[in-house]
């Protein structure tokens, strides 16, 4: 059950984070569209609101297979430090952007980086294992 509920969490915070940030790609690429063209009810034009559905759909296929069976790897080795989260976040887009465009990559590399440190931010770099002793603290008394 616990391992459940650590999954839960995990994918919670990831698939908000891409909500929020899908909803202000949308928004940025809807202010930045001619005036004149046509506005949905929540402000976003056609473009925009196909920016919104196809990134939070494309994004969430990428936190249920990728990042959230990762970060929850990370997470149960105690390993889940910074440099780890916000390289295993921008790999995908690294890897689009290598293999297929730069143009493409680029807002996957944002949307990872940003998700990865959310996740990262509210829930810890996890528990691991125990903590090693230190050499000095031992008891040395059969060593002579």
């Amino acid at each position: 059950m616990q391992g459940t509920r650590h999954l839960s969490r995990i994918m919670r915070v990831a698939l908000t984070t891409l909500a929020l940030c899908s909803l202000v790609f949308a928004y940025g690429v809807s202010l930045l569209a001619d005036p004149t063209k046509h506005r949905s009810m929540i402000g976003l034009t056609d473009a925009g609101l196909g920016l919104l559905i196809s990134s939070f759909f494309i994004g969430a296929v990428l936190v249920i297979v990728y990042g959230v069976p990762l970060f929850s790897f990370l997470m149960s080795r105690g390993i889940a430090r910074w440099p780890y989260v916000l390289l295993a976040g921008a790999a995908p887009g690294l890897s689009i952007s290598l293999f297929l465009s730069w143009q493409l990559g680029w807002p996957i590399i944002a949307f990872g980086v940003i998700v990865a440190a959310s996740v990262r931010s509210f829930l810890g770099p996890g528990q691991g294992t125990r903590p090693r002793t230190d050499l000095q603290h031992q008891d040395h008394k059969g060593i002579r």
